[in-house]
């Protein structure tokens, strides 16, 4: 084989050799590059967690459904499946909305819709959206027991089909998985929460930073 035949095939596996390595690099930076951005995403959703204040009040509604007795609090996500365990004899009581305050739980919207939120977190957070609501007023639930949230979350009620007339000192009960009892608030919540340090595990990232001392908001 000639000297110039030689040397052209060398080159061409040379060339090769380096697009292959500068494919690898790209590829693997670009790879990187997307799990810091979710990263930052997950984050950001912990410390909307962290920080969102939802009031809860356990609610034993009179016969008529005019006095509305019993006990509140505050409480974040992460705060509540440790701090709600008293309030155990609710466990198969509704969870409803003060029409007044939100028509949702969470403002999880934004998250749900980007790409970059892990699949498996986005399935946890679906579970408190309702699609649709029934709306009752208090007396519907007189003489029982229901847990009213109060958590200032408004989404466009044009989509819900609701007007603001019809729906002003009521409750909303949703569709949503978490909202069909208190238990099953709680277990979604505990869910949500292990999914995110599930994830956040399999990146090499522990310990998440849960205290009661953030800005609310």
């Amino acid at each position: 084989m000639e000297t110039d035949s030689i040397i052209a095939i060398l080159s061409l596996v040379v060339s090769g050799i380096a697009l292959w390595h500068t494919y690898s690099v790209n590829r693997s930076f670009a790879k990187n590059q997307l799990i810091v951005d979710q990263i930052k995403t997950v984050n950001a959703l912990i410390n909307y967690l962290n920080r969102k204040k939802i009031a809860f009040h356990f609610s034993n509604i009179s016969e008529d459904g005019s006095s509305r007795g019993g006990r509140s609090m505050e409480l974040t996500l992460f705060e509540l499946p440790e701090t709600a365990r008293e309030f155990h004899t609710y466990d198969n009581e509704l969870v409803v909305l003060n029409s007044n305050r939100c028509n949702e739980v969470f403002e999880f919207l934004k998250y749900m819709n980007d790409p970059l939120v892990p699949a498996s977190i986005a399935r946890e957070l679906s579970k408190f959206m309702s699609g649709t609501h029934q709306i009752k007023n208090y007396f519907d639930f007189g003489g029982e027991n229901v847990v009213i949230v109060d958590s200032g979350v408004r989404y466009d009620y044009k989509s819900l089909y609701l007007r603001d007339e019809d729906i002003k000192d009521k409750l909303l009960h949703g569709n949503a998985i978490a909202v069909q009892s208190w238990l099953s608030f709680k277990t979604c919540c505990e869910s949500l929460k292990g999914e995110i340090e599930k994830w956040l595990n399999a990146k090499a990232i522990s310990g998440l930073n849960i205290r009661s001392d953030f800005q609310f908001y």
